[in-house]
């Protein structure tokens, strides 16, 4: 376990490093390309500015995914270890469903109405344990 938490440890700060130097090596690259002539001075020097010009597109990406990524392991943290918000997240799927099946069950035959109003209440009652 050591093993894999030493390689992407030294793998993450690879790549950041590499991100960090596009556009040094976009500069240079635009640099020989001003020595040369023909296609190698279009090559060198269209690498260079597309290395030149993502990078702050690169870093806008990076700070976006990486918000998302500390909300969902923030998130996850957090609801994994209140037990009251951990378990009324599972309750969330038979509430809706109570919701859904009410104004369905209540059209379709009058009888229907009692069973909703019960299995509501039970909802509720299960819910109201959160709360109180």
């Amino acid at each position: 376990m050591l093993v894999y938490t030493i390689i992407a440890t030294i793998g993450v700060y690879g790549i950041v490093a590499l991100m960090v130097r596009i556009d040094d090596v976009g500069f240079r690259l635009i640099k020989i390309s001003e020595n040369n002539t023909g296609f190698i001075k279009t090559i060198f020097y269209e690498i260079g500015t597309s290395l030149v010009w993502v990078l702050p597109k690169l870093i806008q990406l990076i700070a976006i995914i990486g918000t998302l990524a500390m909300l969902l392991v923030g998130g996850g943290l957090f609801l994994h270890n209140i037990t009251a918000v951990h378990d009324l997240f599972h309750a969330i799927p038979t509430i809706i469903s109570e919701l859904i099946k009410f104004p369905i069950l209540t059209k379709m035959a009058p009888h229907a109405t009692a069973i909703t109003i019960l299995s509501s209440i039970h909802s509720i009652g299960f819910l109201s344990t959160f709360l109180l």
